[in-house]
Order: C-alpha cells, then sequence, then structure tokens
C-alpha cells in the first residue's frame, strides 16, 4: 500500500480474489488459514468510490500458526554445521607435503629404512 499521513507506515492489503495489479508490487506475507466468516464479513463493509472501506476495520488480535523464522534458523544452523564438517572432511583429506621436489608426499619410514641400513653397512664394513 502506498504511505500516507498518520499511517505508521505499516499498511497492507487483504485481498478476496485474485489481484494482478499488485503483482510485483507488493509482498506476499501471509495466508489465511482460518476464520473465513470473519474475512466475509470484512468483505461486505461499504466502499466509498476508490473501493475504501467506509468505516474504519480494526484487527485485534492474530495468530501465527507457522514461524517462518524458525525454519530459517533451522537452515542457518544446519548449513554452518555442514561447513565445519566439510572443513573437516577437508583438512583431513588434504596432502601434506614432507619435503621439497619429487616425492614431497611420500613418507620415506617405508623406504628410506632399508637403504639407510644398507648404507650404514656399507660404510662399516672393510674395503677389499
Amino acid at each position: 500500500a502506498e504511505y500516507m499521513g498518520h499511517s505508521n507506515k505499516s499498511q497492507f492489503f487483504l485481498t478476496y480474489r485474485s489481484c494482478n495489479h499488485l503483482d510485483k508490487k507488493h509482498t506476499v506475507f501471509g495466508k489465511l488459514v482460518g476464520g473465513m466468516p470473519v474475512l466475509d464479513a470484512m468483505e461486505k463493509v461499504p466502499t466509498d468510490g476508490s473501493d475504501r472501506p467506509t468505516g474504519d476495520i480494526v484487527i485485534l488480535d492474530t495468530i501465527v500458526h507457522v514461524n517462518p523464522f524458525e525454519d530459517a534458523e533451522k537452515k542457518k544452523e544446519d548449513d554452518a554445521a555442514k561447513k565445519v564438517r566439510e572443513a573437516e572432511k577437508a583438512a583431513v583429506a588434504a596432502p601434506v607435503a614432507l619435503r621439497e621436489g619429487v616425492g614431497k608426499y611420500l613418507k620415506t619410514t617405508s623406504f628410506g629404512a632399508a637403504p639407510a641400513a644398507a648404507a650404514a653397512a656399507a660404510a662399516a664394513a672393510p674395503e677389499e
């Protein structure tokens, strides 16, 4: 709705049928899930030439049946937990460079023990 003086900038539409002239101009933020007799009574209130009620219609109470913020918060928490799991998984899966150059990711414990022992034994052996 348009801003008008003394409106507190909180006008909204309750529609009884499709209103194509409102499409892409205003946000739909709710749906009636009960209280149809009240909506029918509001529809029957006389209107002026601009299709505005001739008397004030006051909403005294509303009930929110589904809180969309609960779903948004849960999704936010789930996304954060997923990021943490992915980061932990990536940290475990990432190779660690042990030295520079070719074979920098190879652990020498499985390959280096025998050659080192052989080199030590060759150095200790008397020359012929």
